[in-house]
């Protein structure tokens, strides 16, 4: 009888230190594991103009990476160098950074003016006094052109005979 109870204390103990065992194992796998970031891309275009995202979410692969990644990451922008006195950046390489979990993830942003200007007035012909050169600024005011940035309008007029009429 008594062999009976010892061997059933004995199982009895091999299966409390298994229970243990497996609560440890299975507590650190818990706390142990370590959420990746996956990042979108490495690399990012931006249309000249545009505004670089302040959304974490537009960099981090959220299929692949946790809720916890997301709210535990910092974006760092300070990087990114805007056009004076606006809010986007100037044209070329920018980097942007998100930390987490003590770890520095990068991102280039590449800006490019892709967008050719659009002109919102333009003229084909122009009408002058024969043997009078208009001056160049006054032909400039029948141009007008929508665009980020500043656009610069030349007339090449060296073919241009203003001592004929028809100017050819």
């Amino acid at each position: 009888m008594e062999l009976i109870s010892i061997l059933k204390r004995k199982n009895s103990m091999k299966k409390n230190k298994l229970i243990f065992l497996m609560i440890i194992l299975i507590t650190c796998l818990i706390s142990c594991k370590k959420e990746n970031l996956v990042l979108k891309s490495k690399k990012v275009d931006l249309e000249y103009g545009n505004v670089v995202s302040k959304n974490i979410e537009d960099y981090i692969d959220i299929e692949q990476s946790s809720d916890e990644v997301l709210k535990e990451s910092k974006l760092d922008l300070s990087l990114i160098k805007n056009v004076k006195n606006k809010n986007y950046p100037k044209l070329g390489l920018h980097i942007i950074k998100i930390m987490y979990n003590g770890k520095s993830y990068e991102v280039e942003i590449n800006v490019k003016d892709t967008q050719r200007p659009i002109f919102t007035s333009f003229k084909n012909t122009f009408k002058f006094i024969k043997n009078k050169k208009p001056k160049k600024e006054e032909i400039l005011k029948s141009f007008k052109t929508k665009d980020v940035d500043l656009v610069d309008v030349s007339i090449d007029d060296k073919n241009v005979n203003y001592d004929k009429e028809g100017g050819v």
